[in-house]
């Protein structure tokens, strides 16, 4: 009965129809079916077709497309932007040029940075995983990097390949009367190994700001691997700075094998255990790939002494430097037999990059310290890495000889054995057929990801990896240190005696024996299943 009386609409007089076609639609545009009819007839009175009753369809289609809105569709109640329009965005805001005076504006002064755009022809020429376009995104963050910090120098170092999130690194060195971070004071004592008289325990001082393996600043930015290749999701706006490095950072690192996790705060869980997070385990990774697969042509660098202190000095050979009174420029070495990929003899023509010397296997450190710290040392071992007027190295300590910086190649260890292993570089021409005017990649074994690049006078050393170092055999981790043995206890004696108690000594860890098998003990038979016979 009450269907009946819903169904009948004998009783709607012209203003309740008018109302119900003037009923607003639940969508955000408010649109009615009123105003809709209107906007047809409006439209059919405009254009005055010849067929008005043929094309009222396609002209209610045509007014509809004009309020038509993706994220008030009938059909799609929920819009879900997909990720790659947020990174548009972000990245249409990182290209866009502003002028003097506008909000995020950069202004660069005395700051040289490299041509990343131009480099990543050698890069992707080379088979990198960079591409021009990210490139292009680098060029940009670089650029945000030099107008937000007082940095003189800034270079793209490479990318570290992480578990959630991969690394975008840069090299920075910091203007004059600016520092980076200095390197926190040594609480751990370290057992080193000396060539004479046995190993010593030692707190060893981190070297000074720019000095050693402090002597570059750097920075990372995270780059996302959950958005599809096509988008990258580089956020190249926000560079963090990396802390300095210390020796028990460099020493724990060479003791585990294990990759980023993409999260800088993150623990490093492994064993040994890590003395920090993740982001000085990260910046020890940097340091030993900087300063091991760093390289160089030979004679492309000026090692001197400076006549008034009397430290050493590296300059590049250039027209500039041979202005100032310096050597003659470098000459280009082509590629090719005659010049730096021979079939044999090609290891003396590349030499490690004279900016980043060689490590210290017992110490963690570039040189050796001429005074050793202690818990009072201030953060920027002033006190602890020079020795002052008058005083003199500790007796029964070795101070060994520094390791020559400008090695070639020749001189460096193979992997593995030392006659039979394999060479830890290697070197081919990028365009043979362009023979001695052809690029030159120069390629590490030890580090894989490590390139050297050289066209001409231009040399690009970048890293592109997982941050791990190669090694013939399998990493075996480290054993947990030996139990020490417990202290013998002396019993309480007994009651009115005045002798002392007994001794009872302390728990000693039993030997390992071989047990009998419970499987004879069972059922008296042996494996094969015949009865033992009784003796």
């Amino acid at each position: 009965m009450a269907t009946e009386q819903e169904g009948d609409t004998s009783g709607l007089t012209l203003d309740d129809c008018k109302a119900y076609l003037q009923s607003p639609s639940g969508l955000e545009n408010g649109g009615t079916v009123f105003d809709h009819l209107a906007e047809i007839l409006l439209k059919l009175c405009e254009e005055r077709p010849a067929n008005p009753v043929d094309v009222f369809e396609e002209v209610s289609s045509a007014v509809k497309q004009t309020h038509f809105n993706a994220r008030e569709a009938p059909l799609r109640s929920a819009y879900i932007e997909h990720p790659s329009q947020e990174w548009a965005r972000q990245i249409t805001d990182q290209l866009k040029v502003r002028g003097p005076g506008e909000a995020g504006a950069c202004v660069i002064e005395n700051c040289c940075i490299q041509n990343i755009v131009r480099d990543a022809v050698l890069i992707e020429q080379a088979g990198i995983g960079i591409k021009p376009y990210e490139a292009t995104r680098i060029a940009v963050g670089l650029q945000r990097l030099a107008n937000d910090f007082p940095v003189s120098t800034v270079r793209f170092w490479g990318r570290i390949n992480g578990t959630e999130c991969d690394y975008i690194v840069a090299e920075c060195q910091f203007k004059a009367g600016h520092s980076g971070s200095q390197p926190a004071v040594c609480e751990k004592k370290q057992l080193i190994q000396q060539a004479e008289g046995g190993p010593i325990e030692r707190m060893v001082p981190p070297e000074k700001d720019s000095t050693g393996l402090n002597t570059f600043t750097y920075f990372v930015t995270g780059a996302s691997t959950t958005v599809s290749c096509q988008t990258g999701g580089v956020e190249l706006a926000k560079w963090v700075q990396l802390p300095a490095t210390r020796p028990e950072c460099i020493m724990s690192a060479r003791q585990i094998s294990k990759m980023v996790t993409g999260r800088l705060n993150a623990p490093v869980l492994a064993y040994p255990p890590f003395p920090g997070t993740e982001a000085d385990y990260l910046r020890a990774i940097i340091a030993r790939i900087a300063h091991g697969a760093t390289m160089a042509v030979d004679g492309m660098f000026e090692i001197g002494e400076d006549e008034e202190t009397g430290a050493q000095t590296i300059k590049l050979k250039d027209e500039a430097n041979a202005l100032k009174g310096g050597e003659p420029p470098y000459e280009i070495v082509p590629a090719g037999e005659e010049g730096l990929t021979p079939a044999e003899g090609w290891a003396e023509k590349w030499v490690h990059h004279p900016l980043y010397p060689p490590i210290f296997q017992e110490i963690g450190r570039t040189s050796w310290p001429k005074r050793w710290g202690d818990n009072s040392l201030t953060p920027a071992g002033a006190d602890g890495d020079d020795v002052k007027e008058g005083e003199e190295v500790a007796e029964g300590e070795i101070m060994p000889e520094p390791i020559p910086v400008n090695t070639n190649l020749a001189e460096e260890r193979k992997i593995g054995d030392a006659e039979t292993g394999m060479a830890s570089w290697t070197v081919r021409m990028m365009v043979p057929l362009l023979a001695d005017r052809s690029p030159v990649v120069l390629r590490s074994l030890r580090w894989p990801g490590a390139f050297c690049l050289v066209a001409g006078a231009e040399c690009v050393n970048v890293y592109c990896g997982n941050g791990l170092k190669y090694s013939e055999e399998r990493l075996q981790p480290s054993m947990p240190p030996v139990l020490p043995s417990e202290c013998s206890e002396i019993l309480p004696s007994e009651e009115g005696s005045d002798e002392p108690g007994a001794n009872r000594p302390g728990m000693v860890e039993c030997a390992d024996e071989l047990l009998p098998n419970p499987f004879n003990e069972v059922d008296q038979t042996n494996e094969n299943g015949e009865e033992e016979e009784e003796q």
